[in-house]
């Protein structure tokens, strides 16, 4: 994997970096008004992932989560990733779980996993998240309503304009996301910059695919095909990193939105509210952080759960108390999966959440499009 300015550093010249950091802001650079990308102060853990160190001008440093899960699952993993049949939500027992679509990769792990949730609300209560032709304008359960397509590269893709949009896919007449920001599966934009830029066009108007607002795959955003990247806050880990915090980021040092911001721009483009919005690290990365109790009781409230691990991103879809145990969808089939909370799925151990949450339907001017549907 190509990422460039992402070289794997040891923890000792990351400590140096940070320290020469806060010897530069202390003689007097606290008035640049950009972040400091470090070169990547965390070792490369695989091949689909790996960390930047931010240091900003005031000195907070914010830990971004370069990741670019596989189109296929990693060999050797294959008894772990055994489908299971999900169990009857049972408050009694400590079950719970959702009826989540489960959609293919195309275009980004994480844009897929947004896509997820986001068909989910579709099919929910939020009935403008898919405004297609198919299955009657209410999201499908699954990717299979759309094709497929290749690229050039060993990999297969399956469609879906929830995803990433693409001319002549669901009826769409004009260029969508793929026609504008895909070259090729690891394809690095340093050297194959998107093909609005090479053949250059005006890029489309976002509006109905979530990966281009999560910033998928877009050279603008330094962004490989495939990559997503996520904002953690590493000088106080136990603590969210909110939506309005990177927001302000963008504003007073430049640096660009995340994942999660995108997520919530996409819904409220959608032309909903949006009431929670942030990443955090999980418990089994920093005590005091999101926890196995604050998933549940996400699922108890009817909200699926991005996870992000190490190279990949999955939606989580249930719980099972009896083994501390969380279902998921991981983007490679549509099947049912578990895993325990805390540990790893296909080598990959879990890091933190991305956490975006909707204003509850109101009135039947919400409802009555779903009726109707």
């Amino acid at each position: 994997m190509h990422n460039k300015n992402r070289i794997s550093l040891t923890c000792i010249t990351m400590v140096g970096i940070i320290l020469v950091g806060v010897l530069f802001s202390v003689l007097g650079a606290t008035n640049l008004s950009i972040a400091t990308a470090q070169e990547a102060a965390t070792p490369t853990l695989n091949d689909y992932y790996n960390v930047n160190l931010i240091t900003l001008s005031d000195g907070t440093v914010i830990e971004e989560h370069i990741i670019n899960g596989p189109p296929e699952p990693p060999p050797g993993f294959e008894i772990e990733r055994q489908a299971v049949s999900l169990p009857v939500s049972a408050a009694s027992a400590g079950i719970n779980v959702l009826t989540v679509p489960a959609f293919k990769w195309v275009f980004g792990c994480s844009a897929v996993s947004g896509a997820m949730i986001a068909g989910y609300y579709d099919r929910n209560g939020y009935p403008n998240m898919y405004t297609g032709p198919t299955n009657g304008g209410v999201m499908p359960l699954d990717s299979s309503s759309w094709g497929t397509w290749k690229d050039g590269s060993l990999y297969t893709f399956y469609n879906n304009p929830l995803v990433a949009s693409m001319k002549g896919l669901d009826g769409r007449a004009t260029l969508g996301s793929i026609d504008d920001y895909w070259v090729q599966y690891h394809s690095d934009y340093h050297t194959a910059p998107d093909p609005y830029i090479t053949g250059g066009w005006t890029q489309h108007p976002w509006g109905d695919a979530i990966g281009d607002y999560m910033m998928t795959s877009q050279s603008a955003f330094k962004h490989n095909d495939a990559i997503t990247s996520f904002y953690d806050n590493w000088s106080n880990p136990a603590a969210p990193l909110t939506c309005d915090t990177i927001e302000s980021y963008y504003s007073l040092y430049s640096l660009p939105p995340d994942g999660t911001l995108g997520r919530k721009h996409f819904y409220e483009a959608r032309g909903y509210t949006v009431i929670d919005c942030y990443n955090q690290f999980t418990d089994n990365r920093y005590s005091g952080g999101f926890s196995f109790a604050q998933f549940k009781a996400e699922i108890d409230a009817g909200r699926p759960v991005m996870l992000n691990l190490t190279g990949h991103t999955v939606v989580g879809v249930g719980y099972d108390d009896s083994s501390n145990s969380i279902y998921i969808h991981d983007t490679w089939d549509y099947k049912d999966h578990i895993m325990p909370w805390g540990g790893s799925y296909s080598g990959m151990a879990l890091v933190a959440v991305s956490i975006v949450n909707l204003q509850p339907p109101t009135n039947w001017s919400v409802f009555l499009p779903l009726i109707l549907k």
